[in-house]
């Protein structure tokens, strides 16, 4: 990949330049050590010339099939041609086993949003990263942000460790969850309403209406008890297939949204969340571009292809193999 100046890529980004902003974003998921002292670079300028008042990160997270591609082209649909506001999302995917790029491709199953000349939207594959979420999302939002968008849609592949991963990464987190699903989450259902901010239960057509009434009812009630001592409550509410593609019914939709996002950021739960959410970022930034590094070096390498020798001898299994040869590792650079 070509690398540029930090110049070259903000002069693009700051005129809306889709071909630049894709550039940016190709240069951030990068690996490489040049890479990422570029992309740094970039960063760091961005965040000097954002304002506080610049674009907001929207978290959409849910269970595969929920109907999170649809809800996002409905809304965005309805943000770009009547409100006329500017709407990039980030659709995190699973990846190619042999290629390492993305499988899905969000940008085909958002045809109204991606209709739009207001709208911006990117695949991004996950590329061998555990959970559901890219973890350089944050800083290619930053990048959308400083080209003018007013709302960064950010779509995990699943729910689980996805949404914790996403949480720290957003400005407001929103969950969808299907019609009957209030069982099939019940492993998780106690970390997910601490951290959503809103609750959409999704598809939610004359078939299953009931269904999900009750669903919507006991997310309501159960966020009530744990949310009891905030100052911030997150409201529930239904939604069906063909709603979701209506924009009078969208526009009902995201007059509420606003009104919570209202209410959120002004809370101290939001407050209280913000250092938290540095901190966070910070943890896993440190992980990421550590690991990163040892991967990239010379070092790994040799011990790589020692470890793959030893391997094809059969007296060992890549578990012991692997510990063995990390542990030497870090002995040898007295590093332990």
């Amino acid at each position: 990949m070509k690398l540029y100046s930090v110049k070259d890529y903000l002069t693009g980004i700051k005129r809306n330049d889709k071909i630049w902003i894709s550039r940016a974003l190709s240069l951030i998921e990068g690996r490489r050590i040049e890479q990422r002292d570029l992309s740094c670079q970039l960063i760091s300028s961005l965040e000097k010339s954002l304002e506080k008042k610049s674009g907001k990160i929207i978290g959409v997270s849910g269970t595969p099939g929920v109907g999170k591609s649809t809800f996002i082209d409905g809304l965005g649909y309805h943000l770009t041609e009547d409100l006329k506001l500017r709407v990039a999302v980030l659709a995190v995917d699973p990846s190619s086993i042999r290629s390492g790029g993305s499988v899905l491709g969000d940008k085909t199953r958002m045809q109204m949003l991606a209709s739009s000349d207001l709208s911006f939207i990117r695949p991004v594959a996950l590329s061998g990263f555990t959970g559901g979420v890219h973890p350089r999302v944050r800083e290619m939002s930053l990048v959308l942000k400083a080209a003018g968008y007013d709302y960064v849609f950010i779509e995990s592949v699943g729910v689980g460790q996805a949404e914790f991963d996403l949480y720290w990464m957003v400005d407001f987190f929103l969950l969808l969850i299907g019609p009957n699903e209030g069982d099939a989450i019940q492993g998780i259902k106690r970390g997910i309403l601490e951290f959503a901010h809103h609750i959409i239960v999704h598809k939610a057509d004359e078939i299953s209406k009931g269904e999900a009434s009750i669903t919507a009812s006991q997310y309501q009630s159960s966020l009530q008890i744990l949310r009891s001592g905030d100052d911030f409550i997150p409201k529930v509410q239904l939604l069906s297939t063909l709603d979701a593609l209506k924009k009078k019914k969208m526009g009902e939709v995201w007059a509420i949204l606003q009104d919570c996002m209202k209410d959120y950021w002004k809370s101290s739960f939001f407050q209280s969340s913000l250092s938290e959410s540095l901190k966070q970022q910070l943890e896993s930034k440190l992980k990421l571009d550590t690991i990163e590094m040892i991967m990239e070096s010379s070092v790994f390498e040799k011990m790589r292809e020692k470890a793959l020798k030893e391997l094809s001898f059969g007296k060992k299994l890549p578990g012991s193999i692997s510990y063995e040869s990390v542990k030497k590792l870090f002995q040898e650079k007295n590093l332990g």
